[in-house]
């Protein structure tokens, strides 16, 4: 069979078993523009035990050197529905990373559409495809029990209701029992998005994703009113452990002060908080302290001091935070958890006498 031979089911909802068989028939080398490829399809196809990896490339993006045994790299010839679909009925891949934008050298929707059947892999990440349709992937997130770690990173995802954005995520998250680690970095997440993002967990009163420890929401769009949905909806949750906002300009002190939400929820099981290469200011650092008020969980606040613009009256807030002796109840609302305010390479402003505080408690 040829490669312009090839069937194109993929783009149908029904999968007829004559289609099944004409995969099935296919020589991997009519499909791939490389021995090394073909290699790697082959053990796509065979369920190799010991192929666990696959890291899938554009030659475009100027790849040099030796290529890893593990390297799918797409060029002229490399057909992505076939990849897809043999990755889509593999049983024994924990680990796939899609690292550019295929769209210049294939079908990357077809791609898509054939990773949506697997149900093994634990690790999924996928980064810079632009205007990038969820609904691809939707069942893959939604019915993969296996799934522990999902990146969708530098992807433009829609925000709107028209099918194939944040809004199917959300439908898909708040279904999976697995997912431990969620990373949506770069997305142009905005109060829409976050909206959307939140609207399953907060009409049903469950957590975005049952059993997340981790998300990371850095590099976005996101402002005080999106940050006041999020709080909202995480609060509902009891296992978050790690929620990362770096790098969003936009979140002023009103948005830090609604973290109270969720650092004084009776859910709340936050360790760390990362606040890095922000302008936190002084009034954004006694929201922030006030947010903590009572917080028992909380070790980490990770936030760039260089940068976030807190003079002494500033960080004055953090030290009432750690030790308020004004009253007895004043000194058990003071944290006796947080151990590092600031970041482990940059500790310019921080008072000495805030530095390292509760850190005898680190390892009991």
């Amino acid at each position: 069979m040829t490669i312009n031979e090839t069937p194109r089911f993929l783009h149908d909802d029904d999968e007829t078993a004559a289609a099944v068989v004409m995969y099935e028939r296919l020589n991997s080398a009519d499909v791939t523009s490389s021995d090394h490829n073909a290699a790697i399809l082959d053990k796509i196809r065979s369920n190799d035990p010991t192929f666990t990896d696959l890291f899938i490339s554009s030659a475009h993006d100027g790849q040099v050197g030796s290529v890893c045994t593990t390297d799918f790299i797409v060029h002229d010839g490399d057909v992505l529905e076939c990849l897809g679909y043999f990755i889509g009925r593999n049983t024994t891949l924990l680990h796939v990373c899609i690292a550019t934008d295929l769209s210049e050298v294939g079908d990357r929707d077809a791609l898509l559409r054939g990773i949506n059947g697997s149900r093994c892999v634990e690790v999924f990440e996928l980064y810079d495809h632009l205007g990038l349709d969820v609904g691809l992937l939707t069942d893959f997130i939604r019915m993969n029990r296996k799934l522990k770690s999902l990146t969708l990173g530098g992807n433009d995802i829609k925000d709107d209701d028209s099918g194939g954005g944040i809004a199917d995520l959300a439908i898909a998250l708040v279904n999976q029992p697995s997912l431990e680690s969620l990373t949506l970095q770069n997305s142009d997440l905005n109060i829409i998005g976050c909206m959307s993002l939140c609207s399953q967990a907060c009409s049903s009163n469950v957590p975005i994703a049952p059993n997340l420890k981790h998300l990371d929401l850095s590099l976005n769009s996101i402002d005080d009113a999106a940050l006041e949905v999020l709080a909202t909806s995480l609060s509902l949750g009891t296992g978050l452990k790690s929620l990362d906002l770096s790098q969003n300009p936009s979140i002023g002190a009103a948005g830090l002060r609604s973290l109270a939400t969720l650092l004084q929820s009776e859910n709340c099981r936050l360790e760390d908080l990362h606040l890095n290469d922000m302008h936190i200011g002084d009034d954004g650092a006694e929201a922030l302290a006030t947010a903590l008020s009572g917080n028992t969980t909380l070790r980490r606040l990770h936030i760039s001091p260089s940068d976030a613009g807190i003079s002494a009256s500033g960080w004055s807030s953090f030290w009432k935070l750690l030790s308020d002796a004004s009253s007895i109840n004043n000194t058990y609302l003071s944290s006796h958890t947080l151990q590092v305010i600031g970041s482990n390479n940059d500790s310019v402003g921080v008072p000495t006498n805030i530095i390292g505080l509760n850190s005898d408690s680190l390892h009991k």
